[in-house]
């Protein structure tokens, strides 16, 4: 290419060293200038309409991008939820066969006592976390938590969670009442079954002897008693000038009583009832205590020396039987001397299929820890029913109220509670002192 160097414009000055290609139309007049820069300015027009093409591509092709990955993920949600209700459609052994990655994986069983008592041993002998893992197969996080739930609450038992309880309608509710649970055909209802009945078809369908058998359906209200013994629960209401001398009277003549049958406690009552005592006497059945009544009216030492004596100092006696809940047994106190509380617990009606474990809760989540020393826990069977008594024991009424306050603090009481008293309709207690004859002290 060749190039003319100080070529000079018409009406203009010579170029400044400027470089002309050849064969350029060189401007000559204000009117080319004009032109060459529209020129230039269509040019630069035509450029920013080409840049905006394609920034409009780059965004529709954003735009699809963006539709496509939305497409993508709402299809793969539906098939999500779609293997979710599979899954809650099929048989837990059905599960593998669910296409992945939507196996929803079985959860997991729960640790038995039994190894929770033995990482507790484990411990105690001085083991590691890593080595108690080892022996009993278990994460070693799992073990330290087991320790350190047996270090804080004594227990290795589950405890109750806190939170707000789950609420049940009305319908829900009746529908638990209702619903048929399913037991043991051969089983039946005993003597001593501390209120709780089986109720089961009289007459069973004709079948031939070949023919498999099926079970049979049973409405339960809860574990049954297993054994016959019984309590009774006796209160008398003495008049108040004549408290002392009944006390007194008692205290020299209650070996006439207890040549007959077991005496348990015999304790008077300070607070929740005036001028009150009471006493818990063990039978075997029924039949023993009858024969023990018998044999307490033919007694001329017992009718003369006490009864005929003791008539006149009271006002009213009132009794109940109960059987322990099958999952207490009657416990002696730490050591003698103390307070005792006696809780009564008016449940409503449904018995213990219903309520039977968020009362146990409740009753745990309070002796675990050791904000009080459970004595024992009662079902009434005569009296009003649907009545729980839990006997408690404290060193002395001020213990009582401090531990009252840690557990009105503590939130895994607070959660058990919150998860019974929807069961419950009223409660009273009553404090009690010892008597010096009294087997419980």
């Amino acid at each position: 290419m060749v190039f003319m160097i100080g070529l000079t414009r018409a009406g203009q000055g010579r170029t400044k060293g400027r470089m002309w290609p050849a064969g350029l139309n060189l401007p000559r007049s204000d009117v080319d200038r004009n032109k060459h820069r529209s020129q230039r300015n269509h040019c630069a027009v035509r450029a920013v309409r080409t840049g905006r093409a394609a920034n409009a591509v780059r965004a529709a092709n954003a735009v699809r991008a963006v539709r496509a990955a939305n497409a993508v993920r709402a299809a793969n949600a539906v098939r999500a939820v779609r293997a979710v209700r599979c899954a809650l459609c099929v048989h837990p052994c059905d599960m593998t066969s669910l296409p992945p990655p939507f196996v929803i994986m079985p959860r997991k069983e729960e640790i038995t006592e039994d190894v929770r008592v033995r990482i507790v041993d484990l411990h105690e002998a001085g083991n590691g976390y890593r080595l108690i893992s080892k022996s009993v197969d278990v994460h070693p996080s799992t073990v330290r938590q087991i320790i350190y739930k047996w270090r804080r609450f004594s227990t290795v038992a589950t405890l109750p969670r806190c939170g707000r309880p789950a609420k049940r309608s009305p319908k829900a509710q009746r529908r638990k009442i209702r619903e048929p649970l399913l037991s043991n055909p051969d089983s039946s209802s005993s003597p001593g079954s501390s209120g709780r009945r089986v109720l089961q078809e009289d007459a069973e369908p004709q079948v031939a002897p070949d023919a498999p058998s099926s079970p049979r359906a049973h409405l339960s209200t809860g574990p049954q008693q297993k054994h016959k013994t019984f309590y009774e629960f006796r209160t008398y209401c003495i008049r108040p000038d004549q408290n002392a001398a009944f006390l007194k009277l008692t205290a020299e003549k209650i070996h006439l009583r207890t040549a007959h049958s077991e005496l348990i406690g015999y304790w008077s009552v300070e607070y929740g009832g005036l001028n009150q005592v009471f006493h818990i006497w063990k039978y075997d059945s029924y039949a023993q205590r009858a024969a023990v009544r018998a044999a307490l009216a033919q007694d001329p030492s017992w009718v003369s020396q006490y009864l005929s004596k003791v008539l006149p100092m009271l006002t009213s006696q009132d009794n109940e039987v109960v059987y322990l809940v099958p999952w207490s047994s009657l416990k002696s106190p730490p050591q003698e001397g103390g307070v005792y509380e006696l809780v009564s617990y008016q449940m409503r009606p449904g018995g213990p299929a219903v309520w039977g474990n968020a009362f146990q809760a409740a009753i745990t989540a309070h002796d675990a820890p050791g904000y009080a020393k459970l004595v024992g826990a009662f079902h009434s069977e005569f009296g009003q029913l649907n009545t729980v008594h839990t006997l408690w024991w404290f060193e002395s009424a001020d213990q009582r109220a401090t531990f009252r306050q840690k557990a009105h603090n503590d939130g895994r009481v607070v959660a058990a509670v919150r998860n019974s008293f929807i069961h419950l309709d009223s409660q009273k207690n009553k404090l009690l002192f010892p008597c010096p004859f009294s087997p419980m002290k």
